[in-house]
Parts: C-alpha cells; sequence; structure tokens
C-alpha cells in the first residue's frame, strides 16, 4: 500500500520502530525543521511538506539560497490547547494559538489546536526566517507586517498564492479606529492596549501589502531602512523618503484596501523532500511537557511544583529521555550532583547523547559559578562540551556555553574563545542573549563595527524587552 506521506511529495527515509519499544510522540524530520506531534502521521507529514513548502517560498522571494547544512527549527504541534497550556504554565491557553521562543535551551515553535492552521506556524517562521538571514534594525511595523503578509500564503502542490487577507486583519480595519499612523510607525507595540495591538498588526500588513504591490515602494523601503539604521528619526525618515505625510499615506491605503487589494499565483514545482520518522522513547509520554516547560523557563514561585512533578516521574528510570528531563529539573533545583548522576546513566548507555553531554557540561558550569575556586568543575565543564561538540559541531548552545567559560569580570575573554562566541551567534542569530554577549564581547576588543551589527536587531526586536532596551543603551555609546 502506497504510504500516505508519498502521496504528498515527501520520501520516507527512516521507518517507525516496533510499538513496543517507542513512546507516543511522533517525531518527523525533513532538511529544515524537527516536528514532534501527537497528531496522525498523514497530518504532520502534510503539516512539513507545507512548512517546506513555505520555506521554499521565503527563499524565492528574498533569493536567499538553500542551505547546506540548515540549523533545524523545533516546530511541537499539539491536538489540543491544553498541551500548549502546560508547556507555557498557565491553566489556560487562553486566546493564544502558537508562540515561538529563542534561548540557549530551546529554539522552537509551538502550536496547540486540532486544525493545524497554517497562519501562526508561518507567520512565527518568518520571524525567525527573517533573523537568520537578514538580521539587522527594521521597524516593528515591518516585522510584523512582513510575517503577516507572508502567513496568508496558500500552500499548494502546484501553486503559492501570496498576497491573501486575513479576516481577521480586514475585520479589525473595516470595524474598529485605526492608529494615527505616527503611532504605527514609531510607538513600540508594548505601549499598545488589546485593541490597538490588533490594529497595529492589521495596519502593518496591510502597509506590507501595499508597499509589496506598489511601483518603486520596495526601493524607498531600502532608502527608509536606510536612514532609520543611520540613527534618523521614524517619522522624519518617512516623511523624507516615502515624499508624502503620514496622513496622507494613511488615506492612501483606505483607498487601497477598497479597491486595489489582490493577490498573486505562483507557480511551484515540489521536489521530494527526505523524511525521516520515528517516536521519541516513552519517557517522553508523560515528560514531553515539562521538559519542553523546563527549557522554555520557569516562573520562580512555579519551580517547587514543577521540579517535584519530574522526580516522581522520573527518578529510578532508565529511559534516555527521563533521564535528561531528571538532569535538568535538578540542574534548575542546583542539586548538580543528582543531575550528573542522571546524566551518568544516560551516557553510559549512549556515550554519543548530544544532550546528555551538553547537559552534563551545564551541571558542571553551574556548579563552578558557585565554587570559583575550584577550576576541576570547570575544565570538567568544557570537557563535555568538546565532547557534544564533537557530536555536533553546529549545536550553537554548545559552541555559547563552552565560550562563556572564559567569561570573566576582570577582562575580555581570549581572542579565540571570542570567535567561538561569535560563530555561535551566527549559527544561532534569533537568540538575544548570545547575540548580547557576542556583542559585548566584541565592544571590549575593540570591534566596534561588528558590535554595533550584532546589536541592532536585538536593539529593534518589538518583543525584546529588557533586552532589547540594554541593547539600544549600548548601541547609544558606541554609537
Amino acid at each position: 500500500m502506497v504510504r500516505i506521506a508519498a502521496l504528498i511529495g515527501l520520501l520516507i527515509v527512516g521507518a517507525i520502530a516496533p510499538a513496543q519499544a517507542q513512546g507516543r510522540w511522533l517525531r518527523m524530520e525533513s532538511p529544515h525543521f524537527i516536528v514532534v506531534s501527537d497528531h496522525s502521521e498523514a497530518r504532520v507529514a502534510a503539516a512539513l511538506e507545507r512548512l517546506e513548502g513555505f520555506d521554499a517560498l521565503l527563499r524565492s522571494i528574498t533569493r536567499v539560497a538553500p542551505d547546506d547544512d540548515p540549523v533545524k527549527l523545533e516546530v511541537y504541534l499539539f491536538r489540543g490547547a491544553g498541551l500548549l497550556a502546560e508547556v507555557r504554565g498557565t491553566t489556560s491557553s487562553g486566546s493564544i494559538a502558537g508562540f515561538y521562543t529563542a534561548s540557549p535551551a530551546a529554539l522552537a515553535e509551538f502550536r496547540g489546536d486540532r486544525d493545524l492552521a497554517d497562519h501562526v506556524l508561518f507567520h512565527e517562521y518568518a520571524h525567525h526566517f527573517m533573523l537568520r538571514y537578514f538580521p539587522a534594525a527594521y521597524p516593528a511595523w515591518y516585522v510584523e507586517g512582513f510575517a503577516e503578509y507572508v502567513a496568508t500564503v496558500d500552500v499548494r502542490p502546484d501553486s503559492y498564492s501570496i498576497g491573501r487577507f486575513e479576516p481577521m486583519r480586514i475585520r479589525a480595519l473595516e470595524t474598529t479606529r485605526w492608529l494615527p499612523m505616527e503611532r504605527l510607525l514609531a510607538a513600540p507595540v508594548s505601549s499598545l492596549s488589546e485593541e490597538e495591538r490588533q490594529n497595529f498588526y492589521a495596519q502593518s500588513w496591510l502597509l506590507v501589502h501595499y508597499c509589496a504591490n506598489t511601483p518603486g515602494c520596495t526601493d524607498t523601503l531600502q532608502r527608509y531602512f536606510g536612514a532609520m539604521r543611520g540613527g534618523a528619526d521614524p517619522i522624519a525618515a518617512f516623511n523624507e523618503h516615502f515624499a508624502k505625510t503620514p496622513d496622507a499615506l494613511q488615506d492612501e491605503l483606505r483607498r487601497y484596501i477598497r479597491t486595489a487589494l489582490t493577490y498573486v499565483t505562483m507557480a511551484r514545482t515540489p521536489a521530494r523532500t527526505p523524511l525521516s520518522v520515528s517516536r521519541l522513547s516513552p519517557g517522553a509520554d508523560d515528560l514531553l511537557t515539562r521538559d519542553l516547560r523546563l527549557r522554555c523557563g520557569v516562573q520562580d514561585e512555579d519551580r517547587a511544583e514543577l521540579i517535584d512533578a519530574v522526580r516522581r516521574r522520573a527518578s529510578g528510570s532508565d529511559d534516555p529521555f527521563a533521564l535528561r528531563t531528571l538532569a535538568r529539573a535538578e540542574i534548575l533545583a542546583g542539586d548538580h550532583g543528582a543531575a550528573r548522576a542522571a546524566l551518568s546513566r544516560a551516557l553510559a548507555a549512549n556515550p554519543q547523547d548530544l544532550d546528555a553531554l551538553y547537559l552534563m557540561g551545564v551541571a558542571y558550569q553551574r556548579e563552578a559559578e558557585a565554587n570559583v575556586d575550584d577550576e576541576t568543575l570547570i575544565a570538567e565543564s568544557r570537557r563535555h562540551f568538546v565532547r557534544a561538540h564533537r557530536v555536533d559541531p553546529r549545536h550553537a548552545p554548545t559552541l555559547y556555553r563552552f565560550a562563556m567559560t572564559f567569561w570573566t569580570q576582570e577582562a575580555a575573554m581570549p581572542a579565540e574563545r571570542l570567535d567561538i562566541l561569535v560563530e555561535a551567534a551566527n549559527l544561532a542569530p534569533q537568540v538575544d542573549e548570545i547575540g548580547m554577549n557576542a556583542a559585548i564581547q566584541l565592544a571590549a576588543h575593540g570591534r566596534r563595527d561588528e558590535a554595533i551589527a550584532a546589536l541592532r536587531p536585538i536593539a529593534y526586536n518589538p518583543h525584546g524587552g529588557q533586552m532589547a532596551n540594554a541593547a539600544r543603551a549600548l548601541l547609544a555609546e558606541l554609537e
């Protein structure tokens, strides 16, 4: 019988192992993504095919060549919003259909619904793609507007339709008061109310749609972005390069949405994509969401309960996933000896376990931070990071943590170690923490231009929070 996945253009290169040796969580890997899900194999394969198609479209319209060895994005597709809430550590998922996180511990996208609708997946991946290949300073309206514009694409086996509209955004534009253009162009997203934020996304999408379909507007945008990166005021730069006032453009956008809104259909030649299929070990069955919560971050008041829950489920287990999750919990609890004991059992079974080697390095590193005079701890940390690097030379968290073992308050880290930190930032430009620390060290070494280039995407991140504020402060000092 022909596999359903083959019918949608995917070439299966790995089969699922016998059921008794496997857990319930499906894992599929393609050239750009690693997907974990409790949906059926056919539905996950179809979603993964659309994601690969979306990646191909983004490369086509931005002229980015295919990667020979990409850093893959983890994607978690849950059948219910309840599992999404468990990862976020909330009692209810509310109106959030998905989210994206970028830290040294987790670079991943999450979706929680039965329909596997594309819009949220595509929106968040557009941000990921932009930061990977075009890490620069962009105004918030363009960052969100571009993601909304491309997220409405309809990916089909033989075509793409780009420029479609999201009904929710149209309703916002038709039924609520628009933000003044000055606020759209310059106001921080964090300063907007919930209704204003919905209008911000809708108007940002409309402005990008207008620019994508108006002759000459793309060149105008490039000049406008260049002026902003040079420190120009957003409103002054807009007036100069768009040759019209913000109010005049808003009037034009109102006419555009009534008379000129359209989309473009492009031919697509789908390629057969290698796809490996497996399942996570049984230890992940009731620990996956807790493991992800440990990786995504835990509020102080929730730590004790989560650590206790993991200990009750994982203690005494020989399952590799359970042992790694237990180690994460023990590191969070500050019991580094218990973390290393769990990881030693995992490594005894598989000495090439990348995550176990990395976490062993982290456990030693955390203990060394509390015992600065014990040089054996930092030496052991580095030794395990080196072993992890041999397993995967492009594992950005390993490179980052290894480089950070050479960070001191007294002096800049050695130049050759800084190069490793910069390599980690280049592999994971979406992770603000890595980029920020790379920028600080680049500045300490007198590599001012490189430091500024590293800081700009962080400083202009619409959701950057305190890290964005810190980046803007350092940027002001350097410029």
